[in-house]
C-alpha cells in the first residue's frame, strides 16, 4: 500500500495512539504530504519507520 497524503482530520483526537507504524524509510515518510493539523490531539510523537524513527 503507497501513501501519497493523509487528510487533514485524518487522527484528530487518537488519544490512544502512542505512535505510528510506516513501512516505508524516514524520506518516504517526510514527502507524505500532511493536511494541516492532521494529528492534533494525539500523544504520539514518533513515527517507526523502516530505517529509524521520524518525529511527528
Amino acid at each position: 500500500m503507497l501513501i501519497f497524503w493523509i487528510l487533514k482530520t485524518a487522527c484528530w483526537f487518537c488519544q490512544s495512539l502512542l505512535f505510528m507504524q510506516f513501512g516505508g524509510t524516514v524520506a518516504q515518510w517526510k514527502a507524505v504530504k500532511k493536511g494541516a493539523d492532521w494529528n492534533y490531539g494525539v500523544p504520539a510523537k514518533l513515527v517507526k519507520c523502516a530505517d529509524g524513527d521520524a518525529m511527528l
